[in-house]
């Protein structure tokens, strides 16, 4: 558990320095399964918080926080209102959006608690693909505004950082920006034109939030907008 050791040395370091600074836990989306078999290589993210807090219990618990990444299922499918492996469960394959309420309610369970209270969560990085179609990106910016939402609706979660600014023509084909790249330049993220998710960020703090919220909803479909 070198890890375990890195945490709570890195915490106390930095405490010296700054009474309020804070250390996350950085978890992937994968909950009671692991990306490979190999655990060398992959772990699950709950066993990992559950090690950890075991060990706090044993030798004196810290105020250590959660850096999740609740990406969808598939990562080139924004859609994540259909992932089939984040289920309403503790027990979840998978946090994703689609199911972020129970990241929430696991860390509300009073043996996770520090000092009485539930531990810090951030949504430290997450994002969603748009392949290069009109049905595509738009699928792209309902997913952003129905995680919004979500962020919303679901206590305990302090931040959403969104991944990326820019597509980038070296992730792995993804495009996960708010903007297309420029293919003219030869960089690898040169800022292109704005995609639809582009107005969605903007705008989505301000007074449009309902009609901007109503209208993913017609995307999401009802069933799945809870």
């Amino acid at each position: 558990m070198c890890s375990i050791i890195a945490l709570r040395t890195a915490f106390y370091a930095a405490r010296k320095q700054y009474a309020q600074a804070r250390v996350y836990l950085s978890l992937t989306h994968y909950w009671t399964v692991s990306h490979l078999d190999n655990p060398l290589r992959t772990y699950k993210g709950r066993e990992v918080v559950e090690a950890l807090n075991t060990r706090c219990q044993q030798e004196g618990d810290f105020a250590w926080s959660v850096a999740y990444h609740p990406y969808p299922q598939d990562l080139f499918h924004a859609d994540f209102w259909r992932d089939t492996d984040a289920l309403d469960s503790l027990d979840t394959p998978r946090i994703t959006f689609r199911n972020l309420q129970i990241l929430a309610q696991y860390f509300a369970q009073p043996y996770l608690l520090y000092d009485g209270k539930m531990r810090r969560i951030i949504l430290s990085e997450q994002g969603f693909h748009s392949d290069e179609t009109e049905e595509g990106e738009q699928i792209q910016a309902a997913a952003y505004a129905f995680a919004y939402w979500k962020v919303l609706n679901t206590p305990g979660i302090e931040s959403f950082i969104l991944h990326a600014h820019v597509d980038n023509r070296d992730e792995f084909d993804l495009n996960l920006g708010i903007r297309r790249r420029d293919k003219s330049d030869a960089s690898a993220n040169a800022p292109g034109e704005p995609k639809p998710v582009y107005v969605i960020c903007r705008d989505i703090d301000g007074p449009r939030q309902a009609e901007i919220f109503a209208w993913a909803q017609s995307i999401v479909g009802d069933e799945s907008w809870r």
